[in-house]
């Protein structure tokens, strides 16, 4: 190893920068999983004759438990500065886009066939430009990073 490359690798081999700024929004995803647990109790009494809907609002926050628990886990592996965070951290970008991308999908199909009205549908739909957002934002920084690489290797 070059002194050049291992002055680069010394600058930059440390969990900081953006990659401190990923971690903590991280721990924002907790917030999202709460305030999806508020909502379900609070339309609980609302839709309690509509099991089909009440079905499709506990599967939303079994999976927002399951991305909560994953984005946790991940935050802890990059902190942690496991061989395999950063890869981990890729697959959780891809799965924080796809639950999204399932739920709509699933609240279109229970809304079409119990003929609800199509706007708790259409309303999904914009929630999905965060997840949109950020997962272009985040997986171009895992992809591009010189301090990703020289934290975690290639």
């Amino acid at each position: 190893m070059t002194e050049e490359m291992a002055a680069h690798r010394k600058k930059y081999a440390r969990v900081g920068g953006f990659l401190i700024l990923f971690c903590l929004s991280l721990l924002i995803f907790p917030a999202f999983a709460v305030y999806g647990y508020v909502s379900f109790f609070k339309n609980l009494a609302l839709l309690s004759g509509n099991i089909s809907v009440l079905a499709l609002m506990a599967f939303h926050l079994l999976m927002d438990t399951l991305l909560m628990l994953f984005a946790t886990f991940v935050g802890w592996a990059l902190v942690k500065v496991k061989p395999w965070a950063a890869a981990a951290a890729k697959v959780f970008l891809v799965v924080q886009l796809v639950v999204p991308c399932l739920q709509v999908t699933l609240s279109l199909f229970i809304a079409f066939f119990l003929n609800l009205p199509m706007v708790m549908a259409v309303e999904k739909f914009t929630n999905l430009l965060r997840p949109i957002v950020y997962f272009i934002v985040w997986f171009l920084y895992f992809l591009f990073s010189r301090r990703v690489k020289a934290t975690y290797g290639r």
